[in-house]
């Protein structure tokens, strides 16, 4: 999987809970246009890792949330490496 659908899925992830997202939030947690969300969004519902509806909260399918858990752990436990050793 590309980077850039690893930082999505990670971050949809670590923020929907269950009760879905907005854009807005992913926008917002890394820095990029709506307009780039929307794209992506795009890409990840044709491949059906997400569940996305016009207006309403974006939810991760079961494939997505195993690739996003996946993409979370990852992320923290390379995270937890440079906060222990690159300090």
């Amino acid at each position: 999987m590309k980077t850039a659908k690893e930082d999505y899925l990670r971050v949809i992830y670590e923020l929907e809970e269950g009760k879905g997202i907005k854009n807005m939030d992913i926008a917002n947690k890394l820095n990029i246009s709506k307009a780039s969300v929307s794209e992506m969004l795009r890409k990840l519902h044709k491949e059906k890792l997400v569940i996305t509806k016009p207006y309403s909260r974006i939810f991760l399918t079961n494939k997505g949330k195993k690739h996003g858990e996946k993409c979370y752990d990852r992320h923290r436990i390379i995270k937890k490496f440079m906060q222990k050793f690159m300090k």
